[in-house]
């Protein structure tokens, strides 16, 4: 999902510092009286290196003066930012060692070429730091070069290309810390720098803990040694579990300073500490007019009060930092409340914000497929009553349009909140997510609602029966700030509720909010259901006559075709052994996965594809031998 409010990429498209733009970076590729060294001048100016970056900076950046990008012959490797020449330095050495510590791997030009660049482009990005820590005075409490490590390594997780040039980057530290041998006496302890293969780690922890389940595969797969794929990825899962803890407060922290330090262009906000799309301007409420091309919404709730709001975004709109126009509405909403908030339109690409009275805001992009070409979509368990904003704006900057925005608040659905915390503290799964659990005695017949929300984490939430039968979900109706769960009670008892997130090591405040009803009837109009899609579900039994392992566990396979981008949750529960789970990717990395939450019978396992096709799911036990009845269900 696109959203917003984080990423220190955008520090090229807003910030909150205003200055006069007296300056601009200008590059040149020196002249040199190596036949070789012109040669990579050429061949830097060919790919427009310089041309493309300054070109870059200059639509972002407000200078004090002029900085130079200067490619050049220096009689040494090297590529360093010069206060005194007010210029970042690439030394042609430095384009000639990289070339020679890929080329002994990578025989492929266009490969070679790639990797080569990449790196180029990360080392350029931390003189980048260096020059911006320099230029706006940004404090820095840490070892300056760790902090210019980040920076680059931040700055690339925007696109798939600055990702490789992240971890070719990465690589060539690893490259020349192997190179380099000798014993521990010899490491250069002294040195600024941190160690290179400490550097390597670094980086490609930061790049897994953007996105851990897109980056699964740099995970180093320390599995029990019988499925396929093991010891693939580089990085171990003891440094991998705190990644991404260490990506969002890196992330955090290089935000806060690039916007309260670096000026930036056509920015008349001065000295704001706040994103704007996280705190919209109030307006008006804009006048209803039908809209050009009618759309509908995707809410259908029979028992829910509507408010149907028809408008544009135009020129004479309020608009945020980034260029997008606004439109602001208020809602008064009454805690117990479920309030769904649907933004359709057929003209431009919909963004939807809404901020609550204590100022936490929940965004959305993209929502579920409606008849509308654009539509954006927010549930929101209405926990402290007050007033509401709800901005209405594009993806893009400067789009207009009409749109039409549905409101519909539901009354008395939730009587009871939790507002706690994950934290480091509390319990972990075996696969590295905090959880908190709450017991609940429910009564055969209870119609129950679990609402979990959170601003500051992907929250998952999982109910459990008396008799161990599981329901979970992950994002409501796709949207990443909620998971919710509805259902008739059908057994009394004592029934637990587990608060997670999606990814590892992920925490921060939620809100666990619970309503108590009567089961629906038949013919009754229920309340908008779960929108995740239905559960396959395969009864089997492990048993003799089945394959085995290499290390005689017995196993059954199931193959699922999946595309890029899309989720799979699979469960695995047995009352007749242990369980253990697999699944392998169509490029053969493992994910694997015991007991969950220290229930041995008992697995799962979710991720998102980061590769299209036939994925495979094991189902097999902890111990050889060991048969007996199983349930898998795979939902994507």
């Amino acid at each position: 999902m696109k959203t917003k409010l984080i990423g220190i990429l955008l520090i090229l498209s807003f910030g909150f510092v205003f200055a006069q733009n007296t300056g601009s970076f200008r590059y040149a590729y020196e002249d040199s009286n190596s036949d070789l060294y012109r040669e990579y001048a050429q061949i830097l100016s060919q790919r427009q290196f310089f041309e493309t970056i300054a070109g870059n900076l200059n639509a972002a950046i407000a200078l004090p003066y002029d900085i130079g990008l200067v490619a050049v012959q220096c009689d040494t490797t090297n590529a360093f930012w010069s206060p005194d020449n007010k210029a970042i330095v690439v030394c042609y050495e430095m384009l000639e060692i990289l070339i020679d510590a890929f080329r002994r791997d990578i025989s492929n030009q266009q490969e070679l070429s790639n990797a080569v660049f990449g790196a180029l482009e990360f080392i350029f990005y931390h003189e980048l730091g260096h020059a911006l820590i320099d230029i706006f005075n940004i404090p820095s409490t840490g070892r300056e070069e760790d902090a210019v490590d980040q920076f680059s390594t931040l700055f690339l997780l925007d696109t798939d290309v600055g990702i490789a040039s992240a971890l070719s980057g990465a690589s060539f530290f690893y490259k020349i810390g192997q190179a380099s041998g000798g014993s521990v006496q010899d490491l250069a302890f002294w040195d600024e720098h941190s160690l290179n293969q400490q550097r390597f780690y670094n980086i490609v922890c930061l790049v897994f803990g953007s996105d851990p389940n897109r980056y699964q595969n740099l995970v180093l797969q320390n599995s029990k040694g019988f499925l396929p794929g093991n010891g693939s990825g580089i990085l171990p899962k003891e440094r991998a579990v705190r990644c991404p803890s260490e990506y969002a407060d890196i992330s955090r922290s290089w935000n806060i300073l690039i916007n309260d330090y670096v000026a930036f262009k056509n920015n008349p906000n001065n000295n704001q500490n706040t994103n704007a799309s996280t705190n919209p301007p109030v307006t008006t409420a804009p006048v209803a007019s039908p809209p050009t091309n009618p759309v509908s919404h995707p809410v259908a709730n029979n028992q829910a009060n509507y408010e149907t709001y028809n408008g544009n975004l135009a020129t004479n709109d309020s608009t945020l930092d980034n260029g997008e126009y606004l439109d602001l509405y208020e809602l008064e909403l009454i805690a117990g409340q479920e309030v769904n908030i649907a933004l359709a339109s057929n003209d431009f690409d919909t963004y939807l914000i809404v901020q609550s009275p204590e100022e936490i805001s929940y965004e959305n992009d993209d929502a579920a497929e409606t008849t509308a070409q654009y539509s954006s979509n927010i549930t929101i368990p209405v926990i402290v009553s007050g007033t509401y904003k709800v901005a209405v704006t594009s993806y893009e900057a400067a789009s207009q349009g009409a749109y039409q925005l549905v409101i519909s608040k539901q009354n008395d659905v939730y009587d009871g909140l939790s507002e706690e915390q994950l934290s480091a503290a509390d319990a972990q799964f075996d696969s590295g997510e905090y959880y908190d659990v709450y017991e609940y005695n429910f009564s055969a017949g209870e119609h129950i609602t679990l609402a979990l929300s959170s601003s500051q984490f992907d929250p998952y939430l999982m109910v459990i029966s008396p008799s161990e039968q599981r329901q979970e979900n992950d994002d409501y109706a796709g949207q990443s700030h909620i998971s919710r769960l509805e259902f008739d009670v059908a057994e009394a008892g004592t029934w637990k509720v587990y608060v997670s997130s999606y990814e590892q090591g992920e925490s921060g405040a939620y809100q666990l909010v619970i309503g108590h009803g009567n089961a629906q009837t038949a013919g009754q109009a229920a309340p908008q259901a779960n929108n995740t899609p239905a559960a396959t579900v395969y009864n089997g039994s492990l048993q003799f006559g089945d394959s085995t392992l290499d290390t005689g566990e017995y196993a059954d396979l199931y193959e699922i075709n999946l595309a890029v981008g899309q989720q799979i949750v699979a469960n695995l529960s047995s009352t007749g052994f242990n369980t253990y789970l697999g699944i392998r990717s169509p490029s053969g990395v493992v994910t694997e996965l015991d007991e969950l939450a220290n229930q041995a019978r008992q697995s799962r396992i979710s991720l998102t594809a980061n590769e299209a096709g036939i994925w495979t799911v094991f189902v097999t036990t902890m111990q050889a031998g060991e048969q007996g009845n199983y349930s898998l269900s795979i939902r994507k």
